[in-house]
């Protein structure tokens, strides 16, 4: 009997994903500030030629995937060569056949990675992440709205896409993050473990958005004098160091602040105290026995600021919700019937604002360079967090910064600075100080999208306000 051997389907046709070379070259070299420090041309390149690596990787193998080869050849799986001979992880086996499956769903996010190299690997990695679970019933769906944000955040801040994309998927599954959060609602809870020695303990809880937001628009407090900033320069990596000192100030903080409400809000009389009361109900008794004493009177429940759609708020649709905080990332989804639960309910104690499809927005002009407080705060309507590129610093902390510098207009001249909605976005307070002395340059358009651009060195990148949409593809 002869031997048999295994013969493999067709391949499809080998086509190199592009851009190739000559396109990553072309790309820095409209960076000429580049050719004075080659080893920082030399890391781009390199990123860049990853990237093209990483792509071809995935290209070959959706075709082995695709056809079999691997297992019809060989007899083992492809999974195990990725692992005894290329030496993959079980994490990085699982990222890159997952990709593989998303690719296949997914048809724009695999032409904007393996041939047009609009995306990079990182991006690719975040989006694949978030979508992997969507049922397929939404492939088409949530594809077209891949196309239009790659398309829509081209030149813009890298996690733009990423941060569109959970937009998207928050709104296709309406139900499914309705019981995530009634999952996390029905188990909140709060512990208190003290320590063994008696000399105080440890407090820690779970809570949904709607109590979390609760906790921290109540317990939060402005920084204490001569509390410095983490970064030296505008959208530099933060110290660690300093990253530490400020969140245990905060967290110091937010203690103290958690001890003075439970000091001030009024107390429930004991059982013993209730029962001694006069048999009309009321608690003179009692009262005398307490002696005098200030008055207790209940906190006022802590503001929450929502920033909600108006066809939300109609029920015409499942759009989310979002709770502004001042924690990192700025705000949290709420599913569309608790945004209209908590309007209901809060009453003065929520602070809601609206959208409409234009977002348009009234300032003060050339008369004052702050921002008046309602002005401020519909800021917080277009922007979660710091408008520099990459800073994730909450909104709610940061200063309100003029796209053109505000300076009092002089005689015979003015300035086109206006506080204006259009003209304000949040800096935190490091990229407010340093983004003129480090070169920067901001324009903003009405949407609330700043682009940032270094003449020096010919950089230019967008950062996106939370409520972009991308523009429609063209027919």
């Amino acid at each position: 009997m002869e031997p048999t051997t295994a013969t493999a389907a067709p391949a499809a046709p080998v086509v190199s994903p592009s851009p190739g070379p000559d396109r990553i070259d072309a790309e820095l070299e409209r960076f000429p500030v580049l050719d004075e420090v080659p080893e920082l041309a030399e890391v781009l390149d390199a990123a860049l030629r990853i990237d093209r690596l990483v792509a071809r990787l995935i290209d070959g193998l959706m075709r082995l995937r695709r056809h079999g080869l691997a297992e019809r050849a060989t007899g083992v799986a492809l999974e195990q060569w990725l692992a005894i001979v290329a030496r993959r992880t079980g994490a990085d086996r699982r990222m890159l056949l997952t990709t593989c499956e998303v690719f296949e769903r997914l048809p724009s996010l695999a032409a904007a990675f393996l041939h047009d190299g609009s995306v990079s690997w990182a991006q690719t990695r975040a989006v694949v992440l978030r979508v992997q679970r969507l049922p397929g019933a939404l492939d088409d769906a949530m594809d077209s709205e891949l196309a239009k944000a790659i398309v829509g955040g081209l030149g813009a801040d890298p996690d733009a896409l990423v941060h569109r994309v959970g937009r998207v998927v928050a709104s296709f599954e309406p139900g499914e993050q309705a019981a995530m959060q009634r999952y996390a609602e029905e188990r909140e809870f709060l512990a208190i473990q003290p320590r063994l020695d008696g000399s105080g303990g440890r407090v820690f809880g779970d809570f949904g958005p709607v109590g979390l937001a609760t906790l921290d628009a109540a317990l939060s407090t402005p920084p204490e004098p001569g509390e410095g900033p983490t970064r030296e320069g505008f959208a530099e990596e933060a110290d660690p160091r300093r990253r530490r000192d400020v969140a245990a100030s905060a967290g110091h903080r937010r203690a103290r602040r958690l001890l003075e409400l439970c000091e001030s809000s009024g107390h429930a009389p004991p059982a013993e105290e209730a029962d001694a009361a006069d048999a009309d109900g009321s608690a003179a008794a009692g009262s005398a026995a307490a002696g005098p004493g200030p008055a207790r009177t209940p906190a006022r429940p802590p503001q929450l600021l929502l920033r909600t759609h108006l066809s939300t708020l109609l029920d015409r649709d499942q759009t989310p919700a979002t709770l502004l905080t001042t924690l990192t990332g700025g705000g949290m989804w709420v599913d569309a019937a608790t945004a209209r639960r908590l309007v209901e309910e809060r009453g003065a104690d929520l602070r809601t604002v609206v959208l409409d499809d234009t977002g348009g927005v009234v300032g003060v002009g050339r008369r004052r360079r702050v921002p008046p407080g309602w002005l401020r705060e519909t800021l917080l309507a277009l922007h979660d967090t710091c408008a520099a590129p990459g800073c994730t610093t909450a909104a709610r902390v940061c200063d309100a910064d003029h796209a053109i510098p505000w300076r009092p207009s002089s005689p015979g001249g003015g300035s086109a600075a206006r506080t204006d909605v259009d003209q304000l976005a949040p800096l935190c307070r490091t990229d407010n100080r340093t983004k003129e002395h480090d070169g920067w340059q901001a324009g903003q358009t009405a949407d609330g999208t700043r682009t940032w651009h270094h003449p020096r060195s010919g950089l230019t990148t967008r950062t996106p306000s939370a409520t972009w949409l991308p523009p429609p593809l063209p027919p």
